[in-house]
C-alpha cells in the first residue's frame, strides 16, 4: 500500500503519476490518502485517481505560468534583481549606481577605453597582461560575491564589453534557453541571442553611452572572421595577401583560406578545405600571385581617371601658387627701389657739397644769396 497525506503531491508530472499507477496495478497495490482507499484494479478508482492526477498537474502548471508573469512584470519595471557585475551596486532604495571606490571605476572605464583603441577583445585582453593592470571581478568566499583584484581573462573582458549593464540599460531575457533534441538521444539547452524581452536603456548610471555600446557589438561582430554579417569590416591580419577572409567558394560556398608557402613564407595560396577533416579532399585551391595581380589591375582601372584629375589640379595649385610667389617678388622689389629713391631725395647734403654747389653759383647769384650761403 501507497500511503500519502495527499496524492497531488505524488504527481509532480504526468508522466511520474501515469507510471506509479500503472506499477500499482500490475502488482496489485493499494494508494491511500487522508480520506479514501483506491484500488486500482477497480475502473472507478482508476478513474478518480485519474482526475484528481491530472487536476494537480494543471495546478502546477498553473502557479509557475504565474510566477513567470511576476517576474517578467517585475522585469519590465526594471525591479527584478540578479548580482550585479563588478563596477555597480546597489544603494539603500535599491536602485542600481556605480561602484563609490574610483579604482574600480577607473578600472572598468579603462577596459572600454583601450577597446575603442585597440578595436579587439584579444589585443585588449594583452594589453592589461602586458601592462600587468588588474581588474575587479566578483569571488565567491564564504557564501558570498566578494570583490576581488585579478589580471583579467579573455572570457571576463569578453563579458564586459558585451554587458548592456555597463551602457546604464536595464535587459532582461537576452539569452533565453531553447531545449533542443541531439542525434543520438539527449536533450541539451542552448543559449540562442534575441531580442530582449525587457530592455530600458537609461535605467541607471552608465559607463559608456547605448549608442557607443551598439557600435563596440558591431565591431565584436566584424571581428569574427568566419561570422562576420559585414565582410568589408574584418578584423586585420598579417600576410601578403589582399583578399584573406573575403573570398568563397563557387562549389560550396565555404569561405576560403590562405595559406603561405615558399623560404620566405610570402607565396599566398587560397584554400577551400572542402570535407578535407573528415577524410575527403580539399574543393580548389590557386595561386595568390595572379588574383593579386588582377586585383592591382582593377584597382588601378576605377582610380587611374581620379588620379589624372588629381594630378592636374595639382599642377594647376602649384601653378597658382608659383604665380603669387613672382607676383608677390616683384610687388617687393618695386616697394624696395620706390624706398631707395625717396630716401636718397630726402638724404641731408653734406657741407662740403653744400660750400661747392655755394661758390659756384657765386657768379650768378646776388649777394644777398651769397652772404645766406657764408652763414649757413
Amino acid at each position: 500500500m501507497v500511503l500519502s497525506r495527499e496524492l497531488s503531491r505524488l504527481s509532480r508530472t504526468d508522466k511520474d503519476w501515469c507510471q506509479l499507477m500503472e506499477l500499482c496495478q500490475v502488482f496489485n497495490t493499494l494508494i491511500a490518502d487522508a480520506e479514501n482507499l483506491y484500488d486500482l484494479n477497480r475502473l472507478d478508482d482508476q478513474l478518480v485517481l485519474g482526475i484528481k492526477g491530472t487536476l494537480s498537474v494543471v495546478e502546477l502548471k498553473a502557479l509557475k505560468f504565474r510566477l513567470q508573469q511576476g517576474r517578467e512584470a517585475k522585469a519590465k519595471r526594471g525591479e527584478l534583481g540578479w548580482r550585479l557585475a563588478p563596477g555597480y551596486v546597489t544603494d539603500p532604495v535599491a536602485q542600481i549606481v556605480k561602484d563609490p571606490n574610483l579604482r574600480v571605476q577607473q578600472a572598468i572605464a579603462l577596459v572600454f577605453k583601450k577597446f575603442r583603441e585597440l578595436g579587439s577583445i584579444r589585443q585588449t585582453h594583452r594589453w592589461f597582461h602586458e601592462e600587468a593592470i588588474e581588474l575587479p571581478v566578483n569571488k565567491a568566499l564564504g557564501g558570498q560575491f566578494l570583490l576581488a583584484w585579478q589580471l583579467p581573462t579573455v572570457s571576463f573582458v569578453n563579458d564586459v564589453l558585451h554587458n548592456p549593464l555597463y551602457a546604464g540599460a536595464y535587459v532582461y531575457g537576452r539569452r533565453p534557453t531553447e531545449v533542443v533534441v541531439k542525434q543520438g538521444g539527449g536533450n541539451a539547452a542552448h543559449d540562442r541571442p534575441r531580442t530582449p524581452a525587457s530592455l530600458l536603456p537609461t535605467n541607471h548610471p552608465g559607463y559608456i553611452s547605448w549608442a557607443q555600446y551598439q557600435r563596440n557589438q558591431d565591431i565584436m561582430r566584424s571581428n569574427g572572421g568566419n561570422f562576420t554579417q559585414d565582410e568589408s569590416a574584418l578584423a586585420m591580419r598579417s600576410g601578403q595577401g589582399l583578399l584573406t577572409g573575403l573570398l568563397h567558394c563557387a562549389r560550396c560556398g565555404r569561405k576560403l583560406h590562405i595559406r603561405y608557402w615558399g623560404k620566405s613564407g610570402t607565396a599566398a595560396r587560397y584554400v577551400c578545405v572542402g570535407d578535407f577533416a573528415t577524410g575527403g579532399q580539399y574543393c580548389l585551391g590557386f595561386g595568390g600571385a595572379t588574383v593579386n595581380k588582377r586585383l592591382s589591375e582593377e584597382i588601378l582601372k576605377v582610380i587611374s581617371p581620379r588620379g589624372l584629375n588629381a594630378s592636374i589640379a595639382a599642377i594647376e595649385r602649384l601653378s597658382n601658387q608659383d604665380s603669387d610667389r613672382r607676383y608677390s617678388a616683384s610687388y617687393n622689389n618695386c616697394n624696395t627701389n620706390r624706398n631707395a629713391r625717396l630716401t636718397s631725395m630726402t638724404r641731408p647734403i653734406p657741407p662740403t657739397a653744400w660750400w661747392r654747389m655755394c661758390w659756384s653759383n657765386a657768379g650768378t647769384t646776388s649777394s644777398k644769396h651769397w652772404k645766406g650761403c657764408r652763414a649757413s
